[in-house]
């Protein structure tokens, strides 16, 4: 099932290991914008910069799998 949502600016869409996040088995489009992707650094707690997903972009697919 497809399904909307809308996510204003500065607001995370995922978290990474967040266990209470109730979308993380969801595959994601990016339909207007874009988006920014951080990861957690070695340290567990420093975020790290790795990508912008544009328009068209996608993630999450890896998710579904399992």
């Amino acid at each position: 099932m497809l399904d909307n949502k809308l996510y204003s600016p500065d607001e995370v869409v995922i978290k990474q290991n967040d266990p209470f996040n109730e979308d993380t088995s969801a595959m994601y489009f990016i339909g207007r914008g874009d988006c920014q992707v951080d990861i957690i650094g070695p340290d567990g707690y420093e975020e790290h910069f790795i990508n912008t997903l544009a328009e068209g972009d996608h993630f999450g697919e890896v998710a579904l799998l399992y």
